[in-house]
């Protein structure tokens, strides 16, 4: 009984401590992209259900093309990499999905082909997701602006 309440304790220590960042410290990672306009940057922190989740946001046009920046720390990220778990590539006349490195980290590429559209998302930490969601441009060309985030810096702050 006393290894269960320890082991209790040390969870909650963890997830105590692991929401010690406030969303607002995040926003120094959605930087300013060249040739990009950005709107300021927006986060929220909830409790729900499913446990707690910090998220950040800033989208950012350039002509026709878009982007939706997001970092996500929570239980609900792991969900949001399901699709990619189960699938290393796949490539249909609509769509193509692969699963690849990016900077040293898992990630996930979803891409529609019709309107060259998707979403790329890096796994900078056990329950944390950068998500580049991108539209107007091929997922190459996303994929090289994603990597212009401090995708490490990051990933240590959410540890």
């Amino acid at each position: 009984m006393l290894r269960k309440v320890l082991i209790l304790l040390t969870t909650l220590a963890v997830f105590s401590v692991s929401y010690a960042v406030n969303y607002k410290e995040l926003y120094d990672f959605l930087i300013d992209l060249k040739g990009w306009e950005a709107s300021q940057p927006s986060g929220q922190y909830a409790k729900t259900f499913f446990g707690d989740m910090l998220q950040v946001e800033r989208n950012y046009t350039n002509k026709e093309k878009s982007l939706k920046v997001q970092i996500i720390k929570g239980s609900m990220v792991m969900s949001m990499w399901m699709p990619f778990s189960m699938v290393v590539e796949q490539d249909t006349p609509d769509k193509y999905v692969k699963t690849t490195e990016i900077e040293g980290f898992k990630a996930g590429i979803s891409h529609n082909k019709y309107d060259n559209s998707g979403q790329i998302i890096i796994m900078v930490a056990p329950t944390s997701a950068f998500i580049l969601k991108y539209r107007g441009m091929n997922y190459e060309d996303a994929v090289e602006i994603a990597k212009k985030f401090p995708l490490k810096k990051i990933s240590m702050k959410l540890m």
